[in-house]
């Protein structure tokens, strides 16, 4: 019986961060865990350690030299697609860049592809299944195609399974909270780690254990090793790192810059304290902080230090606010998205009567 093979064209830069093919990990992982076969990431990454944790996931690893609109990009992944053609295949595109034209000649070179989306920012989209795992995306107008199947909303966040280790576990609540988590993505293209360091040491509360992750793309880390000295509490600063599930068991609190982070700590409970940098993540934060899940800062480039300074020391003392945070958060994540996606790409392979149906299971 042949097997099938996925191929996942995404990127990872200074200037884009890590999340598309973070997330897209998430998919490979469960592709693989399910027995579908074989797993090649076509990509422009910038980042070594991605690339390594890439080969240790046991993928396949497929370097795009120039990204689209490069013409070299869609040859290639054309190209790619042709040499694995004698299987049963899936493309994926997880990026902004991958416009309609891009799609539609993976479309009608005959493959089944799934785009993963955030933005709307195509004026049509070519493909067999759309996938935004977003808060309320269910109501964005998409235009696409008549036989595209729409998966959308959170019931598609999909974890990877690090993350689903902790599908039932409890966690506790401190009545004082003393350990924070700041992790702001994978490039922090607009440097709110440095803007979080400096407010931190605004906080009179002493006693705070504090770790910070820079990301596997982050140019500054120099700078935050610079700023870290002369803090009264203990703060560490973290790189490539792999165990983000026990990061967030451990800390209190997170700070973090929305993105695929956001539906991790919500999945496994922990308080969170968000920026946005993007209207699409400004829409969503502001929507979980009206409903008490979260408490949004706004846009990273405009939050003020001594404002956030006072919002996460409000955090750390109240025990009611981070309890509420806790339980409405694990509340809208339920940890089978990834199954979900999966399901309705191997129904799609069988051409189900009713798309309707696969696309919410």
């Amino acid at each position: 019986m042949q097997k099938d093979i996925l191929i996942i064209r995404a990127d990872a830069t200074k200037a884009i961060g890590t999340g598309h093919i973070m997330r897209c990990l998430a998919l490979a992982q469960a592709w693989q865990g399910h027995g579908r076969g074989k797993v090649i990431f076509v990509s422009y990454c910038e980042s070594e350690e991605l690339k390594q944790r890439i080969y240790e996931e046991g993928f396949d690893f497929v370097s795009i030299e120039s990204p689209y609109p490069d013409e070299s990009d869609l040859k290639q992944m054309l190209e790619t697609l042709r040499f694995a053609s004698e299987t049963n295949l899936w493309a994926v595109l997880d990026g902004y860049h991958f416009d309609a034209r891009y799609q539609k000649m993976i479309r009608e070179a005959g493959y089944k592809l799934m785009v993963v989306d955030d933005l709307n920012n195509c004026q049509r989209y070519h493909a067999n299944i759309l996938l935004n795992q977003n808060l309320n995306a269910e109501n964005t107008p998409y235009c696409c195609d008549t036989d595209t199947c729409l998966l959308l909303g959170l019931q598609y966040v999909m974890l990877r399974r690090e993350f689903l280790r902790y599908q039932n576990k409890t966690r506790r609540i401190p009545e004082r909270a003393t350990k924070i988590l700041v992790t702001l993505g994978g490039a922090d293209t607009y440097n709110a780690t440095l803007k979080v360091i400096q407010s931190l040491k605004q906080i009179e509360q002493g006693n705070l254990e504090i770790k910070i992750v820079a990301g596997p793309a982050n140019p500054r880390i120099k700078s935050y090793e610079e700023a870290i000295p002369g803090f009264s509490s203990e703060m560490r600063l973290l790189s490539a790192v792999n165990n983000m599930p026990e990061l967030l068991v451990w800390a209190d609190v997170a700070i973090i810059c929305a993105g695929g982070t956001l539906w991790e700590c919500m999945f496994m409970g922990c308080p969170v304290i968000s920026f946005a940098i993007n209207e699409v993540q400004h829409t969503i934060l502001k929507f979980l902080h009206d409903k008490s899940v979260v408490l949004y800062m706004g846009y990273v480039k405009t939050t003020n230090n001594e404002a956030l300074s006072k919002s996460i020391e409000s955090v750390l003392l109240s025990y009611e606010l981070r309890s509420k945070f806790s339980e409405k958060s694990r509340k809208m994540i339920d940890g089978k998205g990834i199954l979900r996606v999966i399901d309705s790409m191997t129904g799609l392979g069988r051409e189900p009567e009713n798309q309707k149906e696969v696309a919410y299971v």
